[in-house]
């Protein structure tokens, strides 16, 4: 049972999950996360559908990261108990060595070397064996802090990652959505290509919080941003068609997706339109009969409507355009230009898990600057010489009482 304690508490099992989790985030760092799975297997062709079998598509949510994450809570968990443990002994051990140890001779007085560690903020520290001077008691817990503030920064990742809600808004350009949390949000423009004609979505947010507090910006794929205390994704994007149906001096405009491919819209369950997709462009054929484009990677540059029309018992197959109406027992459809929408992924946050995080973080800079910069010093005093005793060999207190000791010659020469 010790055994398995000290490998889980080891340096190296800790280092070797680290560097795990940072090959793994490496990978997911260069790989588009949370997109549709449609964007995977049209970006990575053959590759695609392996990339979503490893998980690549989430590689922060994946089980081997989950599973990496922790054991690496379990491993600073047995180590943190271990670290604690050990620096109490340290705190003991190290005053009674530092009273116990041989004092180097030192052509300085008791009362210029009692001088010497009380302008460096030294404090007298009575042991059982005597009285010595000690500096950076604090810095002994350096690294129980760092060990302590990763598992903290760990846990509150997780809670972040976790048990954050995410709410999915489907917009057009121009409108606008209250969301859940009391946060207005406005789609100001989307674009699926930049300036180049390379793919690119993005979308121009405006975000105005319950304090009518307005922040814009712009969002891409892989390229979030914060706003009202939201993270917003740019999560998927669309063309849908619109089509107006006409019947008894009423109109209904519908906006047609993909899942109303194959959908007869009728009114008597007789008469009517079936709809079976729209296309980003067409070609004409010698004939002049249309014949659509299925590719879509320089959008909808000619849009055409794919349908059958029923009407007495008559089907007739088409391809119809913008603006175009079409008839079939007294009901007119009316096909208009179709409209890009952009669908945003919301992410809020845990109550408090962001503060926490940010807490984590400074906590350990706080046990960083402990180990390397606070770190013990004692320093014993007797007749006619001083030892220094500190976990860190070289802490340039030797060089200051050597500095000392060749001013006091000086001075008495």
């Amino acid at each position: 049972m010790k055994k398995i304690l000290k490998f889980f508490s080891s340096m190296k099992f800790g280092m070797l999950l680290l560097l795990l989790l940072l090959a793994v985030s490496f990978v997911g760092s260069l790989i588009t996360q949370g997109g549709p799975r449609d964007y995977y297997l049209a970006e990575y062709a053959e590759w695609g559908e392996l990339l979503l079998w490893l998980k690549l598509d989430s590689v922060f949510a994946s089980w081997y990261f989950v599973s990496l994450v922790s054991l690496l809570c379990v491993s600073l968990i047995f180590c943190s108990v271990s670290r604690f443990g050990a620096t109490g002994k340290i705190c003991r051990a190290m005053p009674l060595a530092a009273a116990n140890a041989e004092a180097r001779e030192i052509a300085a007085d008791q009362a210029e070397l009692e001088a010497f560690v009380k302008a460096r903020r030294f404090r007298p520290l009575k042991t059982p064996e005597g009285e010595v001077w000690a500096k950076n008691l604090a810095g002994h817990y350096g690294s129980f802090v760092v060990h302590l503030s990763l598992l903290l920064l760990l846990l509150c990742a997780s809670a972040v990652l976790f048990l954050s809600s995410y709410q999915d808004v489907t917009l057009h350009p121009g409108e606008s959505v209250k969301l859940d949390v009391d946060v207005q949000l406005h789609l100001d423009s989307f674009r699926a290509a930049d300036d180049d004609g390379a793919v690119e979505y993005a979308s121009r947010l405006a975000v105005q919080d319950a304090e009518g507090n307005l922040v814009s910006g712009e969002i891409r794929v892989n390229y979030p941003m914060y706003a009202a205390g939201l993270k917003l994704y740019q999560y998927a994007c669309g063309t849908e068609g619109r089509l107006t149906v006409s019947y008894g001096g009423q109109d209904e405009a519908l906006s047609l997706t993909a899942d109303d491919e194959e959908s007869f819209f009728s009114v008597d369950d007789e008469n009517g339109l079936v709809y079976y997709g729209l296309y980003p462009n067409y070609i004409l054929g010698e004939d002049g009969s249309a014949e659509p484009i299925l590719d879509d990677s320089k959008g909808y540059v000619n849009p055409i409507y794919a349908v059958v029309l029923i009407d007495g018992g008559e089907q007739r197959v088409g391809l119809v355009l913008p603006g175009e109406t079409l008839s079939a027992g007294g009901i007119e459809f009316t096909f208009g230009q179709p409209a890009e929408f952009s669908v945003i992924r919301v992410k809020t946050f845990p109550a408090g898990a962001l503060g926490l995080l940010y807490f984590s973080f400074a906590l350990l800079i706080f046990g960083l600057w402990l180990c390397f910069f606070h770190v013990p010093v004692y320093i014993k005093i007797g007749p006619g010489g001083a030892a220094i005793r500190s976990p860190k060999p070289d802490t340039g207190y030797e060089t200051a009482l050597r500095l000392l000791e060749k001013e006091v010659l000086t001075r008495h020469a």
